[in-house]
């Protein structure tokens, strides 16, 4: 059984996309990769 959420954790997950939530984090990669100018994703990871 799941207990029920409490005020600030309903607030706080009006905010998150789970659907583009994965996507946003590529993007969030690819802006840092260009801003230290890596030359491989693996350096970053």
């Amino acid at each position: 059984m799941v207990r029920k959420l409490k005020y600030h954790e309903k607030k706080l997950l009006k905010k998150v996309d789970f659907i583009t939530w994965k996507s946003d984090r590529d993007h969030r990669e690819i802006r840092i990769i260009r801003k230290y100018q890596l030359q491989k994703r693996e350096d970053y990871t």
